[in-house]
């Protein structure tokens, strides 16, 4: 395990959940930092952790606009208008940030636990 990239990928995980915005879906880039940082963990400790990353069909454009759909004119006009950005919701990525987080807080305080008294 190399210590130094688990404490650069941890500490970015980390930084990267403090900064996420507080806004029901956050853009792709957000997605693809995580991912980033999934990629660091496994290089650093040689875990699959494919199990975290956010699935493709979880990312996607939103709608912006809704009307509905009429002639005008002899023309058809109304319909959903999407971001040209792809977005994915805020709470579902902070859940996977967590659980990462969790899962090495519990594996690193695993080696440390004692039981009984010591004296």
């Amino acid at each position: 395990m190399n210590q130094s990239e688990l404490i650069y990928a941890l500490s970015t995980l980390t930084a990267l959940k403090e900064h996420v915005p507080d806004t029901v879906y956050v853009a792709e880039k957000y997605i693809e930092e995580f991912h980033n940082v999934l990629d660091a963990l496994v290089c650093a400790t040689g875990s699959n952790l494919d199990r975290y990353r956010i699935p493709e069909d979880e990312i996607h454009p939103i709608v912006t606009s809704f009307s509905p759909k009429r002639i005008r004119a002899g023309h058809l006009v109304g319909g959903t208008k999407f971001t040209k950005g792809k977005f994915g919701e805020r709470a579902f990525l902070m859940m996977r940030i967590d659980a990462v987080l969790k899962s090495f807080q519990l594996s690193m305080s695993s080696g440390e636990r004692s039981i009984g008294f010591s004296a």
